[in-house]
């Protein structure tokens, strides 16, 4: 390398810097992007509180082939997933929510894309994160919501009156006390 430039080289799959200055090849190992992919989640249009859901997020290019573990919406309603890049790239994933079995949730089932693009920037990678409605990334959107709905349910109360003394047409008070 000429003195002043800066240059990369691949070894084993991991960048390194190398930068010329006076003679000398100083080679750094260039610092980890990190990128945070967040999302939104909704329970009939307003924060969940304490009632968490359950998110993925998976790799659809194969370019990154660790496992990342599922996340959690906090009781404002973000969910984020942490990750770090040593290697320049663009990875695709799908994001989603995993479905629970709470019979009165109705659970959202859309799917969102994420695109982060990853460089090198002298001795560092940079990170950028955007998000899409299609597999193709060509509908790019805000920050994915996910709003999932209470189902609405039934109750039917009735009384029977039998036997010689009861009257069928007196009035009756009932109470009904719902619980979790």
């Amino acid at each position: 390398f000429p003195d002043g430039t800066v240059g990369k080289v691949d070894i084993t799959g991991k960048y390194i810097v190398a930068v010329a200055n006076s003679g000398t090849l100083t080679i750094y190992k260039a610092t980890d992007a990190k990128a945070t992919i967040e999302a939104t989640k909704t329970l009939d249009n307003d924060a969940p509180g304490n009632v968490q859901f359950s998110f993925k997020l998976e790799s659809t290019d194969g370019k990154d082939t660790r496992t990342i573990p599922n996340a959690t919406n906090a009781p404002d309603g973000r969910i984020k997933f942490d990750l770090t890049y040593g290697k320049e790239g663009t990875y695709i994933y799908k994001l989603s929510e995993v479905k629970g079995t709470d019979t009165g949730i109705v659970y959202d089932e859309t799917v969102y894309y994420v695109k982060v693009e990853v460089t090198l920037v002298e001795k560092e990678y940079k990170a950028g994160v955007s998000y899409f409605a299609d597999a193709d990334c060509k509908e790019q959107i805000d920050t994915p919501t996910f709003n999932n709905t209470t189902a609405p349910g039934s109750l039917t109360i009735s009384k029977t009156v039998s036997g010689n003394a009861a009257s069928t047409t007196k009035e009756f008070t009932f109470t009904v006390t719902l619980m979790e």
